[in-house]
C-alpha cells in the first residue's frame, strides 16, 4: 500500500509540475507572439542572428533564462528584460520609426505595418530549400510571424560584403555598392538578390551589378 501511495503521489507531482510548466510557457509565448506578430516592425526578436551580430545571443539567453524561472513575477520581469535588451541595441531613427543597427553599421530597416510587403520566406515546394529553412522562416521562439517580413539593408560602400544565408556564406559582386542597392535579409538569415533602383532616367542605360557569388557552404544549423 505504501508503495502504491508513493507512486500515486509521484504521479500527482508530475502532473502538477507539467501543468505549471504549461502555464509558464503560455505566459512567455503570449508575450513573444505579440512581439513577433503585432510589433514585428519594432521588436528585436526577429533580427537575423548570423547577419546582425552578437546582440541576438543576448535575446536567446534571455528567453532561455525566462523559460527556466518559474516565479510569479515572470511576466513583468520578462517584459522588462526584453525592453532593456532592445533599448541597449544600437539604433537610428527616421521620423517615428526606430531601426536597429547591426554588425558593420548596417541599418536593418523593418517594413511599416500598413505597407504592402514584398518577398516571401522559403516555401515547402522550393527545391532550393528544405523544411529547416521553411520553419525558421515562419516561427521564432515558438511563435509564428509574417513570412513576408524582412529587413531592407542599405549596402552603401561596405568593406565586408559577405552575408550568411540558408545554405552558405554569400558575397556581393563587385560594383554592387550603390546607394540604390538594398539587400533583403529575412529573419532566418535568408538573403536574396539586392534590389537596385537607380533614378528613372538611368534605368534604361544601366545594368544592375547586384548579384551574389556563393563563397563557401557551412554546416547546417
Amino acid at each position: 500500500m505504501d508503495t502504491e501511495n508513493r507512486r500515486n503521489r509521484a504521479i500527482d507531482r508530475l502532473v502538477q509540475d507539467g501543468r505549471a510548466a504549461l502555464r509558464h510557457a503560455r505566459i512567455l509565448l503570449k508575450i513573444i507572439a505579440r512581439e513577433v506578430g503585432d510589433r514585428d516592425n519594432k521588436t528585436c526578436l526577429l533580427l537575423p542572428p548570423k547577419n546582425f551580430g552578437p546582440e541576438t545571443a543576448r535575446i536567446r539567453d534571455c528567453i532561455q533564462e525566462a523559460s527556466a524561472r518559474r516565479v510569479p513575477s515572470i511576466e513583468d520581469e520578462f517584459r522588462r528584460k526584453l525592453r532593456a535588451i532592445s533599448d541597449s541595441i544600437e539604433s537610428t531613427r527616421k521620423g517615428q520609426q526606430r531601426y536597429f543597427v547591426g554588425r558593420g553599421g548596417i541599418v536593418y530597416r523593418s517594413p511599416p505595418k500598413a505597407r504592402l510587403r514584398h518577398g516571401i520566406a522559403p516555401v515547402w515546394d522550393d527545391a532550393d530549400h528544405d523544411s529547416t529553412c521553411v520553419i525558421r522562416g515562419r516561427i521564432r521562439f515558438g511563435a509564428s510571424f509574417d513570412p513576408t517580413f524582412h529587413y531592407d539593408c542599405n549596402i552603401g560602400k561596405r568593406v565586408n560584403r559577405t552575408f550568411a544565408s540558408c545554405h552558405g556564406m554569400k558575397t556581393l559582386a563587385k560594383g554592387c555598392g550603390s546607394i540604390f542597392a538594398k539587400l533583403p535579409v529575412f529573419t532566418a538569415d535568408f538573403t536574396v538578390k539586392p534590389r537596385w533602383r537607380p533614378a528613372p532616367d538611368l534605368r534604361s542605360r544601366l545594368q544592375s551589378p547586384c548579384r551574389f557569388e556563393t563563397v563557401r557552404p557551412y554546416q547546417r544549423w
